[in-house]
């Protein structure tokens, strides 16, 4: 009884009118936020970068959930997850003797800037038959 009266309370707000998401939704018993309060956002990347573009001022607040985050790409790719755990191990002072970030990240390929560097990887597996 108390999951069923904690769901009703739940408010979202979305830039999409229909769809799976708003169906979704409503099944659950959620209402439209009309607007700032709410709990859950679906939004696409776009309206996510102006809505919390720094000169905005705009936070989530501690119950606020997003389907996006800005920058999310640097967490989701997998080429510019190793950039930036690669930066954290420079800038922590870590050492990578001790621990070499090679040893459990694959080499990542951004194509087709990267199709030279591919390519001599690949040839260098055939040769030593080493595939990480």
């Amino acid at each position: 009884m108390a999951a069923a009266r904690s769901r009703a309370h739940v408010k979202y707000k979305a830039d999409v009118e229909r769809g799976v998401v708003i169906t979704t939704y409503e099944r659950n018993g959620w209402s439209e936020a009309l607007n700032d309060d709410w709990n859950i956002g679906w939004f696409n990347v776009n309206n996510i970068r102006a809505m919390f573009h720094p000169d905005s001022g705009v936070r989530l607040g501690d119950f606020q959930m997003v389907n996006h985050y800005p920058n999310h790409w640097e967490l989701t790719r997998k080429d510019t997850m190793v950039k930036n755990i690669k930066r954290y191990i420079r800038e922590t002072g870590k050492d990578a003797e001790a621990d070499p970030i090679d040893a459990y990240i694959p080499v990542t390929y951004n194509l087709p800037a990267d199709y030279n560097i591919f390519v001599e990887e690949v040839r260098c597996i055939k040769i030593t038959k080493c595939y990480w």
